[in-house]
């Protein structure tokens, strides 16, 4: 268990969640999930929206996540998705270019080089403190 899982614990133990953990769990994830989404979206207001609704997903959420990199890539996910659902919504992407990001080869890899990058640029600037 890496040092990040001892302090959020067990985000959802048999049904008992720990606010306290989820918040903890908030404040180390949420700025490189806001780059993310601001940088597939290009819209500060909508990526901290997709965002919080993310964190909301996983709240809600009824089955164990069991470990930090689990939760990580479920929130990444969900947020990659619901960027994409709102670029398709809004007329940005047509239906047919999203399933050619989902069926492309290079999808998976140009997706984990969004997240490191998200990460690292999180690491380096001054993003401001997400809004509670």
């Amino acid at each position: 268990m890496s040092s990040i899982e001892a302090d959020i614990g067990i985000i959802n133990v048999s049904g008992n969640k720990s606010p306290q953990s989820f918040r903890y769990l908030f404040s180390i994830c949420y700025k490189s999930l806001f780059y993310f989404a601001n940088e597939l979206v290009n819209s500060r207001e909508r990526a901290e929206e997709i965002v919080a609704e993310s964190f909301s997903k996983l709240w809600l959420m009824e089955e164990n996540l069991d470990s930090y990199e689990t939760i990580k890539s479920f929130l990444y996910l969900t947020t990659r998705n619901a960027c994409y659902t709102y670029l398709k919504h809004s007329g940005k992407l047509t239906e047919k270019q999203i399933q050619e990001l989902y069926s492309n080869d290079k999808w998976e890899e140009d997706f984990f080089s969004h997240v490191i990058e998200a990460e690292l640029l999180e690491g380096l600037t001054g993003l401001s403190e997400p809004r509670i």
